[in-house]
């Protein structure tokens, strides 16, 4: 591009230009006048038209010079006036590209004045474009950093070239890092006009940088203290590097066999093979777990190195090497090889142990599987490697523990779990599992895979669902049982007495019951009890509670009736008229139709501030005796002022309290045998004979006795009676043992203890012919104490039996807690077994709990040579029953156990 000419220029050549031309026409024309004309008015007139010839010639000339002047200028002003305008247009266009950029761009004239600021600047400084265009950097920043900024563009401008430099600037956000690159403006001619800049916000690569920087520094001083091997090839098997613990072990500096090839360089010639498979199958994610090499020192020391290696990969998955952990157990050779033994040991157990046993990795894959846990899940080997035990695992919950139980284990809160659970067969069924884990880490801590036991326990929890529905539920009818009714009572109880409201008790025989059972059979009246259980659910509400105490007695529990007394009793009443309208209705009974009356005993709760369950029961009760006395069909609601019914029950305990002293009391014994009939025992029971009625039956006393303190004085006379019947010549010294019953009001007395002792000590008789029998109701509360006493008797050498089992409380809970020798099977179970299937489960299900808890067992209720049969088929049963003999007085069966010594050889 042509140089514009600079006006001052111009009008000096015209000047010049002139001064030349008039200077030589002065010249030319004087000389020419002179030398043409003599005459004055010649050279006047010659000198006119000089001077007229020269102002017309100096007149074009001068018009020709201006012309181009003129037109030079206006060439010039068009070409200033284009380059500002694309001046303008880079400007605009880099102004666009400066606020669309995140980084902060800015440029200045070479005064140092803000000619752009982008959003970013202003975002970054704080400060908008306003507040910063047109003023310099001493206007807008603190002193010190505006002079630091002013010296560094200048430096820029005078050197002429482009700086880039990182500093950290007081921001809105705080001290912020930038990295800036500086370089010169210049304009079309070249010429320095001011500074550009962009700067870039890399605080948070700073911090990560940092942080890195950190991590690695941690990471090498762990790696370069750490008092093992520690070293990491490449896939080839080269070294890479390896830690400060290898330098001082194998006398090698790193910087001496990098690259080099490990397994000749380290490596004994016969290891180096075998060693290298190694490598290649950790590097193929099969790992090794504690493998044990030799590594050859620089001085020629064999050692034994064992290792843990761990394949290394990048972000993107692809093998980038191994790292191996390597520990001196050079000293360890000979525990070593005790090791490898124990461990062949435990895969030759791990294979014929007969439960499940597995290995799995920690996020639950199977690495490892016997045949027996193949077998219990019905998958094959190879399935279960390709699966997790979550895939078998359908029930949330037990997801849930199993996550539970992982997770602790994987945080070291504990080593080992123990936990029961559902998984899914393959054929689709679901069974119960008992999984015991423990976790297995590495030598550096890190979790590496799970040894698990998996026991199948579905017979065991079905066995334990049946019990405890012996323990609550009555087999016959499903319905709750006693134990189970007295605790719905306790639990409403509270709430009636805090609310002030009245709730009510209803028991209920049905009439004559006896005798349809006894004209059609035990089998009917079993299927008339269910049908009138069935039926009376109908009845009731929701949260009312039906339950089958016993043979044909029901009871129903009535909570929340009404606050008022007499609206409470109304509600009663009408619910016993449902009750007897509903009994009314024909049943079928076989080919027959039966209709049912009921005697009901009512009893409204609470009374008392200090009412039990049995308080509420024995009222009822009493109702309950009072309906059949009048005749039965009828409803009785218990008053105060009893009737004719209670006052008897008052006389017979007065009587009784006065028969004990008075010598009123037998003792009689039942026969306990063996499977082949040989006595092995007896059982103590005790009969009143009564001056005026006679032999009473255990069945009119000994419950007026439990409800009295009397039953504890019944019970110190049999045990007496037995402890001097022990003493006999014909029983001392040979393996008999009474049973004798021990009622919970007894057992309970604070001097139970001490007082079986004097009487043992007094007698002389030994206590390890005694068998204690007791019921539920001694553990129902302060299971604690019970122990504790029962744990004093058994030292003694006293064993203890379970009476009625499976009819109360009784449940594997109390048999793990308590010191128990024996069951004793309720003959409600026994009289059926042969021919009703469920009973015939529970018998065995019983069985079999006393088998695994090794306990003796009892059946009572052996009455026909089937039910006998039936249970010595199915294990080692002591017998007690009719079949055998019935309760006879303690001297007949003294003789009969000396007659059976006499035949023995």
């Amino acid at each position: 591009m042509t140089e514009p000419i600079k006006p001052e220029h111009g009008i000096l050549k015209i000047v010049l230009l002139y001064a030349l031309f008039a200077g030589v026409w002065i010249w030319l024309s004087d000389t020419a006048v002179s030398m043409l004309f003599q005459e004055p008015e010649q050279i006047i007139r010659a000198n006119m038209l000089k001077g007229w010839f020269f102002v017309a010639v100096t007149s074009a000339l001068f018009y020709g010079l201006m012309r181009g002047v003129v037109k030079s200028r206006l060439a010039s002003s068009m070409r200033e006036n284009q380059l500002q305008a694309e001046k303008l247009r880079a400007l605009q266009l880099l102004e666009a590209i400066a606020e669309g950029s995140d980084d902060a761009i800015f440029a200045k004239d070479i005064q140092g004045r803000y000619l752009l600021f982008n959003k970013a600047s202003s975002r970054f400084l704080g400060k908008s474009p306003r507040e910063v265009l047109g003023k310099d950097d001493a206007e807008i920043l603190p002193p010190a950093e505006a002079e630091t900024v002013i010296q560094l563009n200048r430096r820029i401008m005078s050197e002429n070239r482009v700086m880039r430099a990182e500093n950290v600037v007081n921001t809105q956000n705080g001290p912020t890092s930038f990295l800036t690159t500086r370089g010169p403006l210049h304009d079309t001619q070249g010429n320095t006009i001011g500074i550009f800049g962009i700067s870039r916000d890399i605080t948070d690569f700073r911090n990560i940088e940092k942080e890195l920087r950190r991590q690695r520094d941690f990471a090498e001083t762990l790696i370069d203290t750490a008092q093992a091997i520690i070293l990491v090839l490449d896939p080839d098997g080269q070294i890479v590097r390896f830690n400060t613990y290898m330098e001082q072990l194998s006398g090698w500096k790193l910087a001496e066999v990098r690259g080099k090839d490990w397994f000749s360089t380290f490596l004994p010639q016969p290891n180096q093979a075998r060693t290298r498979e190694l490598f290649l199958s950790a590097i193929a994610d099969i790992q090794s777990v504690g493998n044990v090499d030799t590594l050859v020192t620089r001085s020629g020391e064999i050692l034994s190195i064992e290792w843990y290696d761990k394949t290394l990969k990048d972000e993107e998955g692809r093998l980038i090497g191994l790292l191996s952990i390597g520990l001196n157990v050079t000293a360890r050779a000979q525990a070593e090889e005790a090791l490898r033994e124990s461990e062949e040991h435990f895969r030759s157990v791990f294979e014929q142990v007969a439960v499940g046993m597995s290995m799995l990795t920690p996020d639950g894959k199977w690495i490892e599987v016997n045949q027996r846990l193949c077998d219990t899940l019905g998958y094959s080997r190879e399935e279960l490697m390709s699966m997790g035990y979550h895939d078998i695992t359908p029930f949330e919950d037990d997801r849930a523990l199993d996550a539970a139980n992982v997770s602790q284990m994987i945080a070291g809160t504990q080593r080992s779990a123990s936990w029961e659970k559902r998984y899914l067969r393959k054929d689709g069924q679901h069974i119960w599992v008992r999984i015991t884990t423990t976790l297995i880490r590495d030598k550096t801590g890190l979790p590496k895979y799970f040894l698990s036991i998996t026991e199948d326990i579905t017979a065991h929890k079905r066995a334990e669902e049946q019990i405890h529905r012996l323990a609550f539920y009555d087999a016959l009818t499903g319905l709750p049982n006693r134990a189970l009714l007295l605790d719905r009572i306790g639990m409403v109880l509270p709430i009636a007495q805090r609310q002030r409201r009245n709730d009510a008790l209803l028991l209920f025989n049905v009439d004559r019951f006896k005798n349809i059972n006894d004209a059609s059979g035990q089998a009917v009246g079993d299927i008339l009890l269910r049908a009138v259980g069935e039926r009376l659910l109908g009845v009731l509400r929701e949260g009312d509670v039906l339950a089958r105490l016993s043979g044909d007695e029901f009871a129903i529990l009535l909570p929340d009736l009404a606050h008022p007394l007499h609206a409470a009793a109304h509600k009663t009443m009408h619910v016993a008229e449902k009750i007897h309208a509903s009994l009314r209705e024909p049943f079928q009974v076989g080919e027959e139709m039966a209709t049912l009356t009921a005697s009901i005993g009512v009893a409204l709760f609470p009374r008392e501030d200090n009412d039990t369950p049995l308080d509420i029961l024995r009222r009822a009760n009493t109702a309950l005796h009072e309906s059949k006395s009048a005749g039965g069909a009828q409803t009785t609601l218990f008053e105060r002022s009893m009737d004719e019914n209670t006052k008897q029950r008052f006389r017979i305990e007065r009587e009784l309290r006065l028969a004990i002293p008075a010598g009123q009391l037998r003792l009689y014994l039942q026969p306990q045998v063996n499977a082949s009939g040989k006595i092995v025992g007896a059982e103590a029971l005790v009969r009143w004979q009564h001056p005026e009625r006679g032999l009473v039956p255990p069945g009119s006393f000994i419950p007026i006795a439990e409800e009295s303190d009397l039953i504890i004085e019944i019970g110190r006379w049999v045990f007496s009676q037995v402890c001097q019947l022990l003493t006999h010549e014909a029983l001392f010294g040979r393996p008999y043992r009474i049973s004798v019953n021990i009622s919970p009001r007894q057992f309970r007395q604070p001097d139970f203890v001490s007082w079986v002792r004097n009487e043992l000590t007094a007698s002389g008789a030994e206590p390890t012919h005694l068998t204690f029998e007791i019921t539920e109701g001694v553990v129902i509360d302060n299971i604690n104490s019970i122990v504790a006493k029962m744990n004093e008797l058994t030292v003694m050498g006293i064993h203890f039996s379970i009476d009625d089992f499976g009819t109360g409380y009784s449940s594997l809970a109390y048999l793990k807690l308590l010191p128990i020798h024996e069951l004793k099977i309720d003959k409600t179970f026994v009289q059926d077994a042969p021919t009703d299937p469920d009973d015939a489960a529970l018998v065995e299900t019983i069985l079999a709990v006393a088998k695994h808890m090794h306990l003796k067992v009892v059946a009572e209720g052996v009455e026909t040579v089937e039910q006998a049969e039936f249970l010595n088929q199915r294990g080692q049963v002591i017998h007690q029953g009719y079949l055998f003999g019935k309760p006879e007085p303690a001297e007949q069966w003294e003789a009969r156990v000396i007659a059976q010594n006499n035949k023995a050889p």
